[in-house]
């Protein structure tokens, strides 16, 4: 759905379309790599976490610490050593070139919880905890880099799968 995704959504000159995804094992993450990979209109790539910071950390410049995973409302997401980070790092074998193509955040569950009640009185809208995490992730980039491109927030589950 990315390749479908990022050709409807480009613009007139083939504009890339960047998208935020939730993440955990980073298998999602995955497949929009390796779709911008194949030469698709693909700008930025924003991987959004749960507590768990193995990998926000890591692209922040810190060494690669898998840790154990952290529970959070997010619990798809409850990953501390991603086993699609060996494909990552095999991808991109140089630290620097990796941070370059991708950027992260970690939301914790307080984060979470806001987003969704502020969404909802906003938009009129309640995200499932994995889609609030992207949602406050784009909430976090600054208006210049909202505006200078299409952003595409991925919903993983629908609101009514978590009772909470």
């Amino acid at each position: 759905y990315y390749a479908a995704t990022a050709l409807a959504l480009a613009g007139p000159g083939g504009e890339p379309v960047s998208f935020i995804i939730p993440s955990g094992n980073l298998g999602n993450a995955m497949a929009c790599i390796w779709a911008r990979r194949l030469g698709l209109p693909i700008g930025e790539v924003v991987l959004a976490h749960n507590a768990n910071r193995a990998v926000p950390e890591f692209l922040g410049g810190a060494p690669w610490r898998p840790r154990p995973s952290v529970a959070t409302l997010a619990s798809a997401m409850d990953v501390g050593e991603p086993s699609n980070m060996e494909r990552l790092r095999a991808l991109y074998p140089d630290d620097a070139q990796l941070r370059a193509a991708l950027s992260a955040c970690s939301v914790d569950d307080v984060a979470i919880r806001a987003r969704i009640r502020a969404d909802y009185r906003r938009l009129g809208r309640i995200w499932c905890p994995h889609t609030a995490v992207a949602a406050e992730a784009y909430a976090r980039l600054s208006e210049a880099r909202r505006r200078a491109g299409r952003w595409v927030l991925v919903a993983t589950a629908h609101p009514g799968k978590f009772r909470e």
